[in-house]
């Protein structure tokens, strides 16, 4: 009975783990965000589970490209004219903080 409450507990205390470190997703994987070669985004998106406190990492040429938060609104219409935040690094880091779009 001892020995499975250890392990209950170790379970549990591995699901916290998971859930307080979420996972770091690069965008494009290994080539990163890049208009060169034949990406699909929406492919690589789909491919993933995505969770609250993971991280998702964009690396780009910050001479060509920014990345910008927008509202799911504004995604869907493609306007970036009023971001939330916009990030200018070439290599920005974003947690997710909430479910949802």
């Amino acid at each position: 009975m001892a020995f499975t409450k250890k392990i209950l507990a170790f379970l549990l205390l591995a699901t916290l783990v998971r859930v307080s470190l979420g996972t770091v997703h690069k965008v494009g994987d290994a080539p990163g965000w890049t208009t060169l070669g034949h990406i699909d985004y929406n492919q690589w998106a789909s491919s993933k589970n995505f969770h609250v406190g993971d991280t998702i990492v964009f690396e780009y040429n910050n001479q060509f490209h920014n990345v910008k938060q927008v509202t799911f609104q504004d995604f869907q219409s493609c306007n970036g004219a009023s971001p939330i935040a916009t990030f200018i690094s070439g290599s920005d880091s974003i947690t997710l903080k909430r479910p949802g779009h």
